[in-house]
């Protein structure tokens, strides 16, 4: 059993905090995330809080572990932002990874898949 709780700090003169904890319960598993959305006020907080919400869904799923390998977290992330913000192309992060994966082709295909699994993964919440 574990009990779990936050305090949030409004910098002077915000109506909201920058920062967001999340938290899931899955089975024997909790997930905490602290996200702090670089600054303060609502900017911050809805990035904070986007951020929180997204990897709280992409570990609970085990996206990262289903795409082949736990360090592709980071890929299933990009793929989840850039599916809400569409702020990069796909292809440009695909590109991206081809390049720095060359001669790596395992490699390669696993962090293709959890940048795709990560944007399903949010697409499918729309």
């Amino acid at each position: 059993c574990l009990e779990s709780g936050y305090t949030s700090l409004n910098k002077k003169n915000e109506e909201l905090c920058g920062d967001r904890v999340e938290s899931i319960v899955s089975g024997d598993y909790t997930t905490l995330v602290l996200a702090d959305g670089l600054g303060s006020g609502v900017k911050a907080n809805i990035l904070s809080t986007l951020t929180s919400k997204i990897l709280c869904t992409m570990v609970s799923n085990d996206i990262a572990i289903e795409a082949g390998d736990v360090r592709a977290a980071n890929m299933v992330m990009t793929g989840a932002l850039c599916a809400l913000t569409h702020v990069v192309q796909d292809k440009s992060i695909v590109n991206c990874l081809q390049q720095r994966f060359v001669g790596k082709p395992q490699v390669l295909a696993v962090n293709e898949r959890a940048f795709h699994m990560g944007a399903e993964a949010v697409a499918e919440k729309k």
